[in-house]
């Protein structure tokens, strides 16, 4: 462990994450330590959502509260915030504050649709890129590399708004995931 970097950060991925880490750090020359550093460093100049200002708001959380229940209380209390996936103070702050929450009960094939089509959708583009790097642009039809695109963007901004109504319906404020 070096002195100037004294904190170890473990993450469980998945084979598929796993292997893009690798090949991007690969892509770029650095090892998987030194890419997830340089993502974190440059977070801001990157257009993607960190919740760093979650990570702020979290900071300016100074006052306590103190409330005494018993030991079923506690069960419960802790059963709930197991339950809906989230760390107790959240679980509490949340229902203190909004005066209840509720487990995301969605339908998950609608979600397992999404993710195949963007990874349909993912392949096609991965195939359009080789192509027209192999080729070049003139061997491959204009109109059928914009339709593409356009296939891939819609697929993305449905997605995107699935997930934003999501997010608009059951997640509030002050929420830390376990």
């Amino acid at each position: 462990m070096s002195r100037l970097r004294p904190h170890t950060v473990k993450a469980s991925l998945s084979d598929e994450e796993k292997k893009a880490i690798i090949a991007i750090a690969k892509r770029h020359e650095m090892s998987e330590a030194e890419l997830i550093r340089f993502v974190l460093c440059n977070a801001d100049d990157l257009d993607i959502d960190f919740g760093l200002a979650e990570i702020a708001d979290q900071k300016s959380r100074t006052e306590e509260l103190h409330i005494r229940v018993s030991p079923e209380e506690k069960r419960i209390i802790e059963s709930n915030a197991d339950f809906l996936g989230v760390t107790v103070s959240s679980y509490a702050r949340r229902v203190l504050i909004n005066g209840k929450i509720e487990k995301i009960d969605f339908d998950h094939g609608g979600v397992e649709k999404i993710y195949h089509e963007l990874l349909k959708q993912g392949t096609n583009l991965n195939q359009l890129a080789h192509f027209i790097n192999a080729q070049g642009l003139s061997a491959y039809d204009e109109t059928a590399v914009l339709m593409a695109i356009g296939c891939v963007a819609k697929s993305s901004d449905y997605a995107f708004q699935f997930l934003r109504t999501l997010e608009r319906r059951y997640f509030t404020d002050g929420g830390d995931a376990k």
